[in-house]
């Protein structure tokens, strides 16, 4: 099960504020995992800031997208092509 959500920070519309977990780091980037009709996509953020229970982003959102924030680290192990069926 993954729960998700996404939601507007305070200041400006275009930054938002996501809890910490749900972001996963490639290398010195950052993403969230959005939720398609198809599953999750990976979704580049930038890190405004960051503090140990949420971290404000900016990014390509309308603002009504759901986000993952359980079950990352299986959509990361995912996404970059580890476990499965050999």
């Amino acid at each position: 099960m993954v729960e998700a959500q996404i939601a507007p920070s305070a200041g400006n519309r275009s930054e938002w504020r996501v809890r910490s977990g749900a972001m996963v780091r490639r290398g010195p980037d950052a993403y969230v995992f959005v939720q398609t009709d198809s599953g999750f996509v990976a979704t580049p953020v930038k890190v405004r800031e960051e503090l140990p229970a949420f971290a404000v982003v900016s990014g390509s959102f309308r603002g009504d997208e759901r986000i993952a924030v359980r079950g990352v680290a299986a959509l990361k192990g995912a996404w970059q092509g580890l476990g499965g069926v050999e």
